[in-house]
Parts: C-alpha cells; structure tokens; sequence
C-alpha cells in the first residue's frame, strides 16, 4: 500500500495470481495532473515503489466515498449504504448493513403498529456513531504517511500489539472482529 496526504493505493495478489488494485484519491489531486493513472503514479512513486507497476487501463472512478444521507424520510427506513457511508477501508459495509438492518426491525414493527413516526434516525445515530467515527480516523491516519509508518513498524515488531490496534479499529470489542 502507498499511502499520502492526497489519498491511498493499494494492491493485492489474488489465490488465482491476479493483482487486484484498489484506490482513494482526492479529486483535486486527480485534476492537478494528467489523469488518474498520472496521480496514482505519484502516489506510488513518493512510496518509493516503481510507478511503471501500475496497469495502464481498468481504473474507474467513483463518487466520493463518503456519503451522509437521511436515514428516515416518512416511512422509509435506510439501512447498510443507503443510510450513508464512510470510506470503506475498514471493509465493515456488510457488517454495518446487517447491524442497522436488525436494529431497524423493530423500528419498522412500532411504524407498522401505530403508524406513528418512530425514532429510527436516532437509533441509527446510536448504533452507528462509533463505527463511522472510528472509520472515519482510519481513513484521516491513511492521509498520513508518518502516523502509518510508525503504526506498521509498532505491529511487525509485536504482532499481538498489531493484532489489537486491528480488533480496535474494526470492532466495537477490542480483539475482536467485527
């Protein structure tokens, strides 16, 4: 992975020997060069890593990957990613959608009931606030190549302080994933 403060690129060889590259870049730093595959050969080069590695072809865009949205309109409950979302780089999106998914069933019961409107925006705020905050600080430390450096030294000298920092980040119980 090839991390600054303008975005990240990371790769990954698959079990059937295909690379799998994956990034997040602001777009101003996109725009400021000659193209996306120009930026993420910056980024890759500043890593000291050889940016000719980089495929030519194959890189699509996205929309931010950072989306707020309402998580109740009437009576329209919004669960998983259409409750918004927080860069994905802690990979809980389908943790996070059957999580909000539980804990909107009995919202979508009392609507059902009564239909009366139900708190479920609150309930989502409650459930949720943690996760996308601590996500959130994971996608920010990303943006700082010294902060991760010193985070990846600190696990390969002590995987077990390694193995925490992840059950930090990624669960809501420390050791353990979420």
């Amino acid at each position: 992975m090839a991390i600054s403060p303008r975005g990240y690129l990371g790769r990954l060889r698959l079990g059937d020997g295909r690379v799998n590259w994956a990034a997040a870049v602001d777009p101003d730093f996109v725009r400021s060069h000659a193209g996306i595959l120009d930026a993420l050969r910056r980024i890759w080069q500043v890593s000291d890593l050889d940016p000719d590695e980089l495929p030519d072809e194959g890189w699509k865009g996205t929309p931010r990957l950072t989306r707020c949205r309402p998580v109740q309109e009437g009576s329209a409950f919004s669960v998983g990613d259409a409750a918004g979302f927080v860069e994905p780089i802690t990979g809980e999106g389908m943790s996070w959608a059957i999580a909000t998914g539980v804990a909107a069933a009995p919202c979508v019961i009392d609507y059902l009931r009564s239909a009366s409107m139900t708190n479920w925006t609150n309930a989502y705020r409650r459930l949720m606030m943690t996760r996308r905050l601590r996500c959130a600080l994971v996608a920010k430390a990303l943006r700082w190549p010294k902060v991760m450096s010193a985070a990846l030294r600190l696990a390969q000298m002590n995987p077990t302080i390694g193995h925490s920092m992840v059950g930090l980040l990624i669960s809501d119980r420390p050791g353990h994933y979420a």
